[in-house]
């Protein structure tokens, strides 16, 4: 491969086969990510949706954040259908590009950078009603949370639309390979050395840095709070959410940051690696990342006793609910019995 200022032309063989790693990952690994993912998500939605959370402004975000990375994990059945079950794609002997695998491509990056800015409105949410907590009630509204969120998705649709042109996704043997089309050199540049970067600081470290911003921030003015009087419930919900907020965060800096390296020092690799080994690198490098919209709901679950009783209760179907009217209808229908027997023996006893 050779590189100049205005082009690079890439001498790479036919994309035949896989390896075994990222077979294995694609079908194995996505399989368990699937199941958790989708599961664990769904349940967030309920348990966010649930009466004494849904009026928060943050619960809304952790249900957008939930919408996004099921999202995400949609995006991902490709790698799990054409990687896991080595499956030939249709559109690889045709001279068009498979559409499929730009939309794949434009939607899984949106949805990405979709959950990263999430977390960061949800610091930034966390962060105002602990700064200004007698302006929690204008500031921090549900109405608020649904245009910041429609701000970030409409943001990153047009940031990634170039996944949508004719330079992306090329045909290489038996694969379709999502990438840049290597006849098209000036794409070729943009997506292989300046896009992974332009990626990776709005998709992570920036994110990262505002995350870490209003954690300061949340820290240093922590006793704000107390000033205001606020129900001991109201208080405990509270720090409840703020776990959630910090256990998301922390679970996303430790998976996505791998991949932010690579795609900062990684096109440096190029010429001394095939388009197998790149492929296997990036699909680990993923993998790890898409643990970050998998198992967030777990960690909610791990983190907070108050997230863990809420969702143990659904999970029991409220069967409590059902049983103890019945167990307490029956000790006063048995008094007031008892009372109109008493009554009448007293009205027979008087005549």
């Amino acid at each position: 491969m050779s590189i100049n200022n205005t082009s690079i032309k890439f001498q790479l063989p036919s994309f035949d086969k896989i390896s075994a790693i990222t077979q294995n990952l694609s079908l194995y690994g996505f399989l368990f990510l699937f199941i958790f993912g989708f599961v664990g998500n769904i349940s967030s939605l309920f348990m966010f949706s649930r009466t004494s959370l849904r009026k928060a402004s943050t619960s809304l975000l952790f249900i957008f954040l939930a919408l996004s990375d099921i999202g995400y994990l949609l995006t991902c059945i490709y790698e799990f259908i054409y990687y896991g079950f080595n499956i030939k794609d249709p559109n690889a002997d045709r001279n068009r590009i498979s559409a499929l695998c730009r939309f794949r491509s434009y939607f899984q990056t949106t949805f990405m950078c979709l959950s990263s800015w999430l977390l960061v409105a949800i610091s930034a949410d966390r962060s105002i009603r602990i700064m200004f907590p007698f302006k929690v009630k204008t500031l921090c509204t549900r109405r608020h949370a649904t245009y910041v969120a429609t701000i970030i998705l409409l943001t990153f649709l047009a940031l990634n639309a170039h996944h949508l042109t004719e330079g992306f996704g090329t045909n290489q043997g038996q694969f379709v390979f999502c990438y840049a089309d290597f006849r098209n050199t000036q794409y070729l540049y943009f997506y292989g050395y300046q896009w992974p970067i332009i990626l990776s600081v709005f998709q992570i470290f920036l994110p990262a840095l505002c995350i870490l911003l209003f954690s300061f921030l949340i820290y240093k003015n922590r006793q704000r709070a107390s000033t205001v009087i606020i129900s001991v419930h109201r208080r405990f919900l509270e720090v409840q959410l703020l776990r959630l907020m910090i256990s998301s965060s922390l679970l996303f800096l430790l998976t996505t940051f791998p991949l932010g390296l690579w795609n900062t020092i990684g096109p440096r690799f190029l010429t001394f690696v095939t388009i197998e080994q790149i492929h296997t690198y990036i699909s680990i490098l993923y993998f790890i990342q898409s643990i970050n919209y998998s198992i967030n709901f777990y960690v909610y679950v791990c983190s907070s006793k108050f997230f863990r009783k809420r969702f143990l209760r659904i999970l029991h179907f409220n069967f409590g609910q059902k049983i103890h009217p019945v167990v307490q209808v029956k000790p006063i229908a048995k008094a007031g019995l008892d009372r109109q027997i008493m009554a009448s023996e007293l009205n027979q006893l008087q005549k």
